[in-house]
């Protein structure tokens, strides 16, 4: 939930100037992972080289969303990845799908 939130909050800083605010939250699985998409018509991504180090120059707050984001999600087995957009910007979280969990188990 926390780093759903963070997501969020980062997109709604990333439209305060836009004319166009919309989130757009997706899930979809793929190879056996369910993968939550959060793209928004934000500003979008100049850097995206630096994105999951901490304490990121000119971030706000702190500077350390993405990485305890990332974080958390690599310690459930997901994974946070930025995915470069033509305009605005998405994040795509993934996690293994619990089908493919249980048919690990019952096989």
């Amino acid at each position: 939930m926390q780093v759903f939130l963070n997501l969020a909050k980062n997109s709604q800083r990333a439209m305060v100037s836009t004319e166009s605010k919309r989130l757009c939250v997706t899930a979809s699985e793929e190879a056996s992972r369910v993968v939550i998409r959060f793209e928004d018509t934000g500003v979008g991504i100049a850097s995206a080289e630096n994105l999951f180090r901490p304490f990121q120059r000119g971030a706000d707050s702190g500077g350390l969303g993405l990485y305890v984001s990332r974080a958390i999600m690599r310690s459930f087995g997901g994974e946070l990845a930025y995915e470069a957009k033509p305009a605005g910007c998405c994040f795509a979280i993934s996690v293994p799908a619990l089908c493919a969990i249980e048919e690990t188990v019952h096989a």
